[in-house]
């Protein structure tokens, strides 16, 4: 988060040579718009109210794809997005923009289903995927249009980013990541607790169930939504970057959604099911937010504050 405030405040006040282009920044520049009508508040804070809105917007556009069932148990079972949502991350605003660009490409809108895309795509590299998946089955004149408009936005993007003297710096950053072969190597870790372990390996389930979304008969014919899903799945699987086995839970969000489809016939259709569940996960987004290294602890530490 440090580094997405860093680079919001210095796009808010235009005080770009020599910032780092870590991640990619439309999180940040989120976060730079909605400070201009929050003037004096902390950009930590300001990033924090845009994953909390861009959180509730998802949900809401995921009762709109899927039904409410699946956008209950988004939170339901998600701790990762409860985390983001609450401590602040890129992760809400990307999966919004997803569904916005999902929701546009199922109703048939598909220069406003690229905008989205493309926007997603500033805020978290894997967005490509869904720009990618809008644009298949289209007309030749569509998926011309669609390139533009991504062409147009990625342009804008690169704007700030030309100011600090490296305009391909969230690419420099990114590569020497890339290397040592897969996450699985790193992912059970056994320095790490049996409880994130636990976690890991839901993580992992949940990417793999993802892509059996593309057999499920409610997603029939839909494509941009299934190749999304089959496409990340098949990127997270195969991510050459052992740096980022850490953070393959967070990674694991975009995931959650369609394997949540996958077990729909599973999913207990009970209130006071969802409210246990709600509870946990939001125990255990505190605990990973607490010590992420051993969130056991963590949990029993919180318990044991008085």
């Amino acid at each position: 988060m440090a580094s997405y405030a860093e680079a919001a405040t210095a796009i808010r006040h235009w005080q770009l040579s020599g910032i780092p282009a870590r991640q990619f920044w439309g999180y940040a520049d989120a976060g730079a718009l909605l400070s201009l009508v929050l003037p004096g508040v902390p950009m930590l804070v300001v990033l924090v109210i845009v994953s909390t809105i861009s959180g509730c917007v998802a949900v809401a556009l995921a009762h709109r794809l899927w039904g409410g069932w699946i956008a209950v148990y988004l939170t339901a079972v998600g701790w990762q997005w409860v985390q983001r949502e609450a401590f602040g991350g890129s992760e809400p605003l990307f999966m919004a923009l997803v569904f916005a660009a999902l929701l546009s490409a199922r109703q048939d809108h598909t220069r406003r289903a690229a905008l989205w895309a493309a926007l997603a795509t500033v805020v978290r590299p894997i967005g490509i995927f869904a720009l990618g998946a809008v644009l298949v089955r289209r007309k030749p004149t569509e998926v011309l249009l669609g390139l533009g408009i991504a062409a147009i936005v990625f342009g804008l993007y690169c704007v700030p980013l030309v100011f600090t003297g490296d305009v391909l710096g969230n690419i420099h950053w990114y590569a020497p990541q890339m290397t040592g072969g897969t996450v699985w190597g790193t992912l059970i870790a056994g320095e790490v607790s049996p409880v994130r372990d636990i976690l890991v390996v839901g993580a992992i389930a949940a990417v793999l169930m993802a892509a059996v979304v593309v057999f499920a008969r409610e997603q029939k014919g839909r494509w941009a939504e299934n190749l999304f899903a089959l496409g990340t799945s098949c990127f997270l699987i195969t991510l050459n970057c052992q740096p980022c086995a850490w953070a393959f839970p967070r990674f694991a969000i975009v995931s959650i959604p369609f394997a949540l489809i996958v077990t729909r016939h599973w999913l207990p259709r009970d209130d006071r099911a969802v409210f246990v569940l709600s509870i946990v996960s939001a125990l255990i987004a505190a605990a990973m937010q607490f010590n992420d290294r051993d969130p056991g602890t963590a949990l029993l530490h919180l318990f044991s504050l008085h």
